[in-house]
């Protein structure tokens, strides 16, 4: 994650990607699979799997506290399984 300065370049940002669970548990975001529970039919075409989290769940940015509050911008790559 990279923060844009007022100069047009940008700053890596130092912290992670955590994805937080319904039940308050932070998941580190290095190669760790979401279990999202899609009880939708098959022919659906789009998904919102963040539809039902709060403003403290889903996938954050921790940063750590020597950073500064500001706008971030980032990409998330997914790969997504159909499994059972």
């Amino acid at each position: 994650m990279y923060k844009s300065l007022a100069d047009g370049s940008k700053q890596k940002l130092n912290g992670n990607l955590v994805y937080v669970d319904k039940a308050d548990q932070s998941h580190l975001l290095d190669n760790q699979l979401i279990d999202e529970d899609y009880s939708g039919s098959a022919t659906d075409k789009h998904t919102d799997v963040s539809d039902d989290w709060t403003a403290n769940e889903g996938i954050l940015l921790d940063l750590y506290s020597s950073e500064v509050s500001g706008n971030y911008t980032g990409t998330i790559n997914w790969t997504l399984v159909q499994a059972p």
